[in-house]
């Protein structure tokens, strides 16, 4: 099971979904690992940031012990404000809130990325604009086909196309 930010799904080990997700499947009895992937900078321990982070961070959850390993880096990225897994649990994507200049100001933008099942290690495979200024959510349909993005500052929204590699397309809808 694969928690997409929504705090109401059945693998919830982060008490701030907005940003945190998990990937794995609880099964009780079984020392297993469940990965929790960390996007925005107030979800990763000041330990590890130090005050600035640089992408998106990944931690393991014990089953068998319940201890949560301190978070390493799984991908640079710019202010991943918001992460979402495909339901393939193989793809993650992230919004990028502030452009690739980091301003506030400029056009942001989505990446896909493949997701190491054994590590949590990202790889990053492309990114697509979200033709609006710092976008905040992003949602996937339940074929992982499409993912719709919410630009916070300048207002719109947009739909992009998912290929089955996990790569984004071009903008569909603005």
């Amino acid at each position: 099971t694969t928690n997409r930010g929504n705090c109401n799904e059945t693998t919830n080990i982060s008490p701030r979904c907005r940003s945190g997700i998990a990937v794995g499947t609880a099964r009780p009895g079984r020392r297993q690992t469940i990965l929790r992937l960390l996007g925005h900078l107030h979800d990763v321990p000041s330990a590890v940031a130090n005050g600035e982070s640089k992408g998106i961070y990944v931690s393991r959850l014990i089953s068998e012990t319940g201890k949560v390993s301190t978070p390493e880096l799984a991908a640079e990225t710019r202010s991943p404000s918001y992460l979402a897994v495909h339901p393939s649990g193989r793809f993650l994507y992230a919004v990028n809130e502030f452009g690739a200049d980091d301003s506030e100001t400029a056009t942001g933008y989505m990446t896909a990325f493949s997701i190491d099942p054994k590590t949590g290690k990202l790889k990053e495979l492309n990114r697509s604009s979200t033709k609006g200024v710092m976008p905040c959510h992003l949602n996937l349909d339940k074929t992982g086909s499409m993912v719709a993005v919410a630009n916070w500052s300048s207002g719109s929204t947009v739909s992009i196309p998912v290929r089955k590699d996990g790569t984004l397309g071009e903008v569909a809808s603005f």
